[in-house]
């Protein structure tokens, strides 16, 4: 059923919310798939369904929309998104005093990563790291895919955390995936396409593009047009994530990107809304990167499983 830009609301039953049902949320939100989600967090889909039956039943309002190819937010869900990351944010920074003590290893450690992982992904969970292991010199250095790759087989970087899915396969590396996040259309709140349960290349194709070009997101796009024998009439392109928010909000165009990089505001004050695809596009995959025939050292593999642990990988799917 289409529910346009706003959905109905629900009776509100009760409105006491937990931190576990923030997380099993903002994990649907960021994956686009129950199942996906519930390997994050570790627990059954049908508890991640329950859970966010009960919080939408606790606000009384809709957050998510179910299509035949997962889940996508409501207006209403986009915008709790933001809160609800926001609180499970400052929760864990006040665990992670005591989830991850101190770590007594001495060594030091190169870690290599790109543009987008860098500014929407790392920060935290390295912090947290570098927290809970005061004596690993942690030396970061921002790179390209295939420099990072190159730092690594040469010897000049210890690991990597990249965009595994744009990773050719090579018998050299090692490679931990440690989240899967879908892309989506973009779009203007007020544009035509934010009123449909989701919308067909064919249709996205007859609209101006923004094209991002940053972290081989051109080439992403690039094989999901030839896949499907299409492309765009006119592409406007720009790397900075920033500058496509903006674009879209103000309605100069579309774009087809991934959860991660997805907030529903520009900074200009535009809203924006994501809508499924209905042809099968593939997730960006985000995840270590390491050589293969090198020593493991005791600091590495610490980072390896930290990284693990953090993104619930160190357990068995319940």
């Amino acid at each position: 059923m289409n529910e346009g830009l706003r959905s109905k609301k629900l009776p509100q039953r009760n409105p006491e919310v937990s931190l576990k049902q923030l997380r099993y949320f903002v994990a649907v939100a960021e994956t686009g798939q129950i199942q996906a989600a519930a390997k994050r967090v570790n627990i059954s889909a049908s508890a991640v369904t329950d859970s966010i039956k009960s919080l939408e039943a606790s606000l009384g309002n809709r957050l998510l929309q179910r299509h035949h190819k997962g889940m996508t937010l409501t207006h209403e869900g986009q915008q709790f998104l933001g809160h609800a990351s926001a609180i499970l944010n400052q929760v864990d920074q006040a665990l992670n005093l005591y989830k991850y003590p101190a770590v007594a290893i001495s060594d030091k450690l190169t870690v290599v990563t790109t543009v987008s992982v860098m500014g929407y992904f790392l920060p935290t969970p390295i912090s947290r790291f570098m927290n809970s292991h005061p004596n690993v010199d942690i030396k970061l250095a921002e790179h390209s895919r295939t420099q990072l790759e190159a730092a690594i087989l040469n010897g000049e970087a210890d690991i990597g955390i990249a965009i595994t899915s744009n990773v050719n396969e090579d018998d050299r590396f090692s490679t931990e995936t440690l989240f899967q996040s879908g892309r989506s259309l973009w779009c203007s709140a007020t544009h035509p396409f934010a009123k449909l349960d989701e919308v067909s290349l064919q249709q996205i194709c007859e609209q101006p593009y923004i094209q991002l070009n940053l972290d081989e997101a051109e080439r992403n796009t690039h094989e999901i047009w030839d896949k499907y024998k299409l492309k765009p009439e006119r592409i406007i392109h720009t790397a900075s994530v920033e500058g496509v928010r903006s674009l879209v909000a103000n309605e100069q165009g579309l774009t087809i990107l991934s959860g991660l990089l997805f907030r529903s505001w520009s900074l200009d004050g535009g809203q924006l809304q994501s809508r499924p695809v209905v042809e099968m596009v593939p997730s960006m995959n985000v995840g270590l990167l390491w050589r293969r025939d090198r020593e493991t050292r005791p600091a590495l593999q610490s980072f390896i499983d930290f990284f693990k642990q953090e993104f619930g990988l160190d357990k068995p799917q319940i």
